[in-house]
């Protein structure tokens, strides 16, 4: 008779973790030898892990681990001298860093990579927010094509408010997009672009004669070419609106008193009679917010788009309330409503939104904490096509 050993009870048997420990050692002192590191590292800690202080594995695979580091280092780096030599610095750059992440006294990666990014480093100029012009430019031909119609398709057209028609809270959220997609591309942004921003921008175009709330886009680009600035990041909220409903049901409710009375079966028993009535509504209610900003990269010499798109973003807010505030002294619990000749206990829908939040967010909330969603998505849009775009 055989007996079979379940996978993991068989480590309970005295020895099998070290003959466990041994195999993997023995891989990784295979693959070392021709000279296959990654996997060597990996046996060598597979050994560690089956059996602590396994034949001085530690030391082995700390000796694996230093070899496959400098065997990727050495690769990362002669990419980046290629990437070099075909005049292309942004990619060195990140193969230099690679190299220099690997193993940071590599050859001279670090000083190399210094150099990359100084050949690297160019200039974008940042004019987001700023001109009508610019928004009819980049407004989508068919605005209800694309992702922007399967966004709004659950927001019927009818009673919409258009954010633009509210100055005030259009001025707030513009400032606020620009603010937060200006800060998060210093901080995160790549260290070999420099965004140029609102301030230096509307000093080079007003240069031109053009205010810049006023500007087109190819006043925009002509001016970003006289001061040899490569490319130009364009955006503007191309949609944005909001959408308020409600409807309200009335209630009746009643307090009730205890009364005493004998049954046809002459016992004596209680119910409860009316007390007084009282009317109340319910009150639900929802406002919705979906807006939209369109953008686009152009190289400034050549005129073509280095990346473009549709960043979006949407919320919701509702409400469903009861007032009471235990009117007359009456807890909401002690209230009931007529069925038939009786009475009963409010049902837990009506229960449930007794004296609750009354009041929606205002269109300028949600527009505002909206902001955060449009900035993060233009920004992994932008830094995605830039990454290793060399004008």
């Amino acid at each position: 008779m055989v007996t079979t050993i379940p996978a993991i009870d068989r480590f309970l048997v005295p020895g099998e973790l070290e003959k466990e420990a041994d195999l993997a050692y023995s891989r990784g002192e295979t693959a070392f030898l021709a000279g296959d590191f990654e996997k060597a590292t990996h046996g060598f800690e597979e050994a560690l892990s089956y059996v602590a202080s396994f034949r001085g594995a530690e030391g082995r695979q700390v000796t694996a681990q230093r070899q496959w580091d400098l065997s990727v280092a050495d690769a990362a780096y002669t990419e980046a001298e290629a990437r070099l030599a075909a005049g292309d610095p942004v990619r060195a750059y990140w193969a230099f860093d690679q190299a220099v992440n690997k193993v940071p006294d590599y050859k001279d990666a670090t000083s190399r990579r210094e150099q990359a990014l100084t050949d690297a480093t160019y200039s974008v100029g940042l004019s987001i927010l700023l001109s009508e012009q610019i928004k009819e430019t980049l407004a989508p031909a068919t605005p209800e094509g694309g992702k922007w119609s399967r966004l709004t398709s659950s927001i019927d057209r009818a009673g919409r408010l258009d954010l633009a028609s509210r100055r005030d809270i259009y001025s707030a959220y513009q400032a606020r997009i620009y603010g937060m997609v200006a800060e998060e591309l210093r901080i995160g942004g790549l260290p070999y672009v420099r965004f140029v921003e609102r301030l230096e921008m509307d000093r080079l175009v007003s240069a031109w004669g053009v205010t810049a709330s006023r500007a087109h886009l190819d006043q925009v680009v002509a001016a970003c070419r006289s001061r040899e600035i490569p490319v130009l990041l364009v955006g503007e909220l191309t949609s944005a609106y909001t959408k308020r409903e409600s409807s309200t049901s009335n209630r009746v409710f009643w307090t009730v008193n205890k009364e005493e009375y004998t049954d046809e079966k002459g016992k004596k028993r209680t119910r409860e009679v009316e007390g007084r009535a009282y009317r109340a509504e319910r009150v639900q209610a929802s406002s919705e917010m979906a807006c939209e900003l369109s953008y686009r990269l152009i190289n400034v010499a050549s005129g073509s788009v280095v990346g473009e798109g549709v960043v979006s973003a949407d919320d919701r807010d509702e409400v469903d309330y009861i007032t009471w505030n235990r009117r007359d002294g009456v807890e909401p619990q002690n209230l009931r409503v007529k069925d038939g000749k009786g009475f009963k206990r409010l049902s837990p829908s009506d229960r449930n939104v007794m004296d609750k939040r009354t009041v929606l967010r205002t269109d300028e909330d949600l527009f505002l904490e909206g902001a955060p969603a449009l900035s993060r998505e233009l920004v992994a849009s932008v830094i995605g096509s830039l990454r290793y775009y060399t004008p």
